[in-house]
């Protein structure tokens, strides 16, 4: 999905994905070469919900893998469920509770429901997706047990289904270049980035990215840019929206002479993990993408909260109310993947209001303080998850149990 440039190629790539569905059937039904012997199961992103069809046809379980939190599974759930009421509740826009949560969680309308204003084919999508769940033998979830036990126990009782959190994925394979190659190549040598962290102070760097998906405009760039100068902080910032334009890309390069040292501006994909496990880095003004949220608390590093659409608002709310290690930016409306210049959502951020939840963020009081051992201690709960006899060890135990 990384590679689609367009909101408007999403759909068509998602149809042309469905396109392999008798392919793959085919290979699998083919004797192996190589001697293998025929699968036990298929373990497929919820979003190849066509998979469930070639399961059945091959008489294997199909096991569902969600790159979503087991908050964001547990709450839509909950929001579907309640979707009458709350509607009449929150006319107007206003924020509502979320009913039968054990914390008070409140969002808007837009935020519950990402998918309330796409296009027909876009739904009937969601419908299709939705239907091979129901079916699913299982799900698979990049999430630990300590992390959002109430959650995927909730989720458990309401589907009857096996759910095994398997994560953090980001700790599975923890030497430097296996770090560096998580996601696509990063677009600046390790070495570059590593020696810069090494020449900062512990815990005084702000790491900043919008994602892989969302697109900023040069307007909004320059605000966030500004916000960072007028911070003092030393940070690492990903923009890869100065691969693609020449006007980004000659703003940014007039920043980095502005700032010197005390900046480092990625022109593209980052090695992330790389970086917030490094211990120059205080901080992480992130998205909230799921992976990359998990990816913070695997690292223990405390977050400013900017979601753009999606699961990223009830992920906010996960991180900033229930397990307390983040502060918000302040966003309250989804933004469109990719925002127009000279829109209404050119800018959603200003400078100033970037500066001030950096400047939460890195708080040296007693608040700032408690924030970032809390997320320390989630980081040790992480690392333990992932251990042998933790428990997405087990997880992933009951899984090959299950299979076999």
């Amino acid at each position: 999905m990384d590679l689609v440039r367009s909101v408007n190629l999403v759909l068509p790539f998602m149809r042309a994905m469905f396109l392999l569905r008798a392919p793959l059937e085919t290979h699998l039904r083919s004797p192996d070469p190589d001697r293998w012997p025929p699968p036990d199961c298929i373990i497929s992103d919820t979003l190849h919900y066509w998979t469930a069809d070639v399961a059945r046809s091959l008489s294997i379980p199909r096991l569902s893998f969600h790159t979503t939190s087991g908050f964001f599974l547990t709450c839509s759930l909950i929001l579907e469920r309640h979707r009458a009421e709350l509607q009449l509740l929150s006319s107007g826009g206003a924020p509502f509770l979320i009913p039968d949560l054990p914390q008070p969680i409140r969002v808007t309308m837009t935020q519950a429901f990402p998918h309330s204003h796409a296009e027909p084919s876009s739904n009937k999508m969601m419908e299709d997706i939705g239907a091979a769940d129901d079916l699913t033998d299982g799900v698979i979830i990049n999430t630990f047990e300590e992390l959002e036990h109430w959650y995927l126990n909730s989720y458990r009782g309401a589907t009857g289904k096996l759910v095994w959190p398997v994560g953090p994925l980001s700790l599975y394979k923890e030497g430097a270049e296996a770090k560096a190659a998580r996601g696509k190549e990063s677009s600046v040598k390790i070495e570059v980035v590593v020696r810069w962290l090494d020449r900062q102070k512990a815990g005084s760097v702000v790491l900043v990215s919008s994602g892989s998906v969302a697109r900023n405009t040069l307007a909004q760039l320059m605000q966030i840019g500004y916000g960072l100068e007028d911070s003092g902080m030393a940070f690492v910032w990903a923009i890869k929206e100065a691969r693609d334009s020449e006007e980004v890309s000659r703003w940014v390069t007039e920043m980095e002479e502005r700032i010197g040292e005390r900046g480092l501006v990625i022109k593209g994909w980052m090695p992330q993990v790389t970086i917030l496990s490094h211990v120059a880095v205080g901080g992480f003004m992130t998205h909230c993408g799921w992976n990359s949220t998990l990816e913070a608390v695997a690292a223990g590093v405390p977050m400013a909260t900017w979601p753009h659409f999606y699961d990223q608002f009830l992920n906010e709310r996960l991180v900033v109310d229930v397990l307390r290690v983040g502060v918000e930016v302040g966003v309250r409306e989804p933004t469109a993947v990719v925002v127009e210049e000279g829109s209404l959502e050119e800018v959603k951020v200003t400078r100033d209001e970037l500066r001030r939840a950096l400047a939460r963020l890195m708080d040296s009081g007693e608040e700032g303080k408690r924030r970032r051992q809390r997320a320390r201690d989630l980081g040790e709960k992480a690392r333990r998850a992932m251990e042998e006899a933790g428990s997405s060890w087990q997880s992933l135990e009951n899984i090959i149990r299950f299979v076999n």
